[in-house]
């Protein structure tokens, strides 16, 4: 493998490595690089695509994504239902939101982990649950998620 590291980590870049095992023994630690990443978040990513979020049958022009952080900013904003409305809903570090609906929505479409956070997550039942390295991700001209870090 070639230890110079892409920034962003595409589908290719990890066919040219050979594998994930590959990839998280060499270069610098996150969020620079990956040495030291669980494989499995990587064999995980490299598997996601973009219909799976889904963006299937909706427009360019009309895709939206909301970002929702957990700092209580929201608390009694009554913005769950704005939100929820966006095509995409991107939660970090398993914020709550059963409960909590009216100010942060319901709809969750990715969860995004910090490396630091000490949580079970690699058997979540979440269907899109990964570690804060793929925020680093790309949308290869939006229409397919084809690279995480």
């Amino acid at each position: 493998m070639d230890r110079q590291m892409d920034v962003l980590l595409t589908e290719a870049a990890m066919l040219r490595a050979g594998s994930a095992d590959e990839l998280t023994r060499h270069g610098p630690r996150p969020p620079f690089g990956l040495a030291g990443v669980n494989p499995y978040f990587l064999n995980r990513l490299a598997t996601v695509t973009l219909s799976e979020l889904s963006f299937d049958g909706i427009p360019w022009e009309e895709r939206q994504c909301a970002v929702v952080g957990n700092a209580g900013i929201l608390t009694n904003s009554s913005l769950g239902a704005e939100i929820d409305a966006h095509s995409v809903v991107i939660r970090m570090n398993g914020a709550l939101t059963k409960g909590f609906e009216r100010d942060v929505g319901g709809k969750t479409s990715l969860t995004l982990f910090h490396p630091d956070i000490s949580m079970p997550i690699q058997h979540s039942a979440r269907p899109f649950l990964f570690w804060w390295v793929c925020l680093y991700a790309t949308l290869d001209d939006g229409r397919s998620l084809n690279a995480c870090v």
